[in-house]
C-alpha cells in the first residue's frame, strides 16, 4: 500500500490566506510539507520501488506505473466518478475556494483560448518544462476558471498523454452517427495481421489503453499502443487533428502520429452489439501518419477538463455532439491510470480522511527522447473533492498537464552510446520530481494559496 507519512513542517509563510469575508477557520488547515524533504522521501521510495518493477524492460517509472503493484485507496470509488461529476455544489456545505480571486472568468467557448497567467507557476521546479493548470469554482451555479501556465502553449511531444484524444473522438463520432446508441454496448471487430479475430467491448478497450494491463504480459498484441493506433484508423488523421484544433483553439498543434506500434487491426468496425448495427467503419484510405503528435500542455488540460466537467459547462463550451452518458466509459477508464501521483500527494498532505467525494482522472506518458536528449514524463489529471477541514466545507477543482524533462551529465559516452545507469537515474529522479510537484500544486490549492507565483 501507499507510504504513510508522519508529521509535517510548518511551511505556510509564503501563502496568502483568503480574505476575511470568506469566514474560513484557518486553524483547521494542515501545514504543507517541506518541498525538499518531500522530494528526498519520494526519491528514496522510487528507488526502492524500481527494484520491484514488474515490467520486462525495466524502463517504467515506479510512481507513474505505481498502480500495477499497489492498490489505490480510491480504487473502490471509481464507479462513483460519473455521478460525482454530475452534481454541482449546492448550499452552504460546499462553497467554492477562491471567492476573493477576481481573475476567474467563464469557461471558454469551443475554439477560444483563455487568458493564461504566465507568471504564477514560478514555484514549480525547473525540471517541469511545460505546465498548464486550470483552477475552477462555481459562482452563482456557473463554472468559472482561472488558467495558469509555464510554456503552456508550446507544442511538443506529450507521449501517451495524448491517448485521451482518439478515445474522446470515437465517442463523439459514434454519437453523431447514432445518437440513441448506448456506448456500453459497443464492440470493435476486425482481423489482426495474423488473421486473429478481434471482438472487444469498447469499455474494455478504453480501460486497457489507460491501465496498461496487457503491456507487461508476454503477449503484447493487445497493448495500449496498438489499441490506440486502431482507434486512429476510424478517421483521416487530418480530420482528427482539425477536430482537436476546433476544440482547443490551438491552430499550431499537430496530431497525426502513431504510438510506435501498428494498429491492432487496420480495418476496425465499431458495432452496436445489441443490434449488430455498424456505427463506425475504418477510413477506407491508407492512413497519412506523420512522425509525431505535437500538442501543448494547454491542449491536454483543456481536453481532460472537458471530459470531467462536461455536465457543468454551457453548451457552447462542451465538446459538440457528445452525450454525458457516453463519457461515463472514459471517466471510469481514466480512474484506472497506473499513475497515482495524486494519491501520493493526498497522503503526503495528510488529507486521506478530510477530502471527501474525491475524483481523480489521469493519463500518464513517458519516454526517452533522442531529439531533445533527455528523459521525459507527462501527467495529465483532473482532481476534485470536498475539503471538510473547514465549516462550511469547500469544493476543490483543478485540472493540469505537466511535462518534465531531465538530462544528467554523462548520459552518452564518447562513442554516442547511452549510459544505462545514468538513464536509470534520470527515470527515477524525474519520477520523484513529478510526484513532488503534483503534491505542491495540490497543497497550494487545498491551502487556498491565491498567489501561485
Amino acid at each position: 500500500m501507499f507510504l504513510t507519512t508522519g508529521g509535517f513542517s510548518l511551511w505556510l509563510s509564503r501563502y496568502r490566506p483568503l480574505k476575511a469575508q470568506t469566514s474560513i477557520d484557518l486553524v483547521q488547515l494542515n501545514s504543507m510539507p517541506d518541498k525538499s524533504k518531500t522530494f528526498t522521501k519520494f526519491l528514496n521510495l522510487a528507488q526502492e520501488q524500481a527494484q520491484k518493477n514488474p515490467y520486462k524492460d525495466k524502463k517504467h517509472p515506479p510512481f507513474l506505473y505505481w498502480g500495477l503493484t499497489h492498490n489505490s485507496f480510491y480504487q473502490l470509488e471509481i464507479p462513483n466518478y460519473p455521478n460525482r461529476l454530475r452534481v454541482k455544489p449546492q448550499g452552504e456545505n460546499q462553497l467554492s475556494v477562491f471567492e476573493s480571486d477576481k481573475n476567474f472568468a467563464d469557461y471558454p467557448a469551443r475554439g477560444v483560448i483563455p487568458e493564461i497567467h504566465a507568471k504564477e507557476l514560478k514555484f514549480l521546479h525547473e525540471d517541469i518544462k511545460e505546465a498548464c493548470i486550470c483552477l475552477a469554482q462555481f459562482q452563482a451555479g456557473k463554472l468559472v476558471t482561472k488558467w495558469l501556465g509555464r510554456n503552456a502553449l508550446n507544442d511538443g511531444e506529450f507521449w501517451s498523454g495524448t491517448k485521451i484524444i482518439p478515445l474522446t473522438y470515437i465517442l463523439h463520432a459514434s454519437n453523431q452517427n447514432n445518437p440513441v446508441a448506448n456506448p456500453q454496448q459497443y464492440t470493435i471487430q476486425g482481423l489482426t495481421e495474423q488473421k486473429t479475430e478481434v471482438n472487444l467491448p469498447f469499455d474494455k478497450i478504453a480501460q486497457d489503453i489507460v491501465s496498461y494491463q496487457n503491456d507487461h504480459l508476454e503477449n503484447e498484441q493487445y497493448s495500449s499502443n496498438s489499441l490506440t493506433g486502431m482507434l486512429k484508423r476510424f478517421v483521416p488523421q487530418e480530420k482528427l487533428e482539425a477536430w482537436f484544433k476546433d476544440i482547443t483553439g490551438n491552430q499550431n498543434l499537430t496530431f497525426r502520429g502513431r504510438y510506435g506500434e501498428n494498429p491492432l487491426t487496420d480495418q476496425p468496425q465499431l458495432i452496436d452489439s445489441s443490434t449488430e448495427k455498424v456505427i463506425l467503419c475504418a477510413d477506407p484510405k491508407l492512413p497519412n501518419f506523420c512522425d509525431c503528435n505535437s500538442v501543448s500542455a494547454y491542449d491536454l488540460t483543456r481536453m481532460i477538463s472537458l471530459i470531467g466537467w462536461h455536465q457543468y459547462l454551457a453548451k457552447e463550451a462542451q465538446i459538440e455532439g457528445i452525450k454525458a452518458e457516453s463519457l461515463d466509459i472514459l471517466l471510469k477508464a481514466l480512474g484506472n491510470d497506473p499513475a497515482r501521483l495524486t494519491d501520493l500527494a493526498i497522503e503526503e498532505l495528510g488529507m486521506q480522511d478530510q477530502l471527501k467525494n474525491v475524483v481523480i482522472l489521469s493519463k500518464l506518458g513517458n519516454g526517452v527522447t533522442s531529439i531533445r536528449q533527455r528523459t521525459e514524463a507527462v501527467y495529465v489529471a483532473l482532481i476534485q473533492g470536498i475539503d471538510t477541514r473547514t465549516q462550511p466545507a469547500k469544493q476543490i477543482m483543478l485540472s493540469m498537464a505537466l511535462r518534465g524533462g531531465l538530462a544528467l551529465e554523462n548520459r552518452v559516452n564518447d562513442q554516442g552510446e547511452k549510459n544505462p545507469e545514468v538513464l536509470e537515474r534520470e527515470r527515477i529522479e524525474l519520477d520523484a520530481r513529478m510526484a513532488t510537484e503534483v503534491t505542491e500544486i495540490l497543497g497550494r490549492s487545498l491551502n487556498y494559496a491565491l498567489d501561485f507565483s
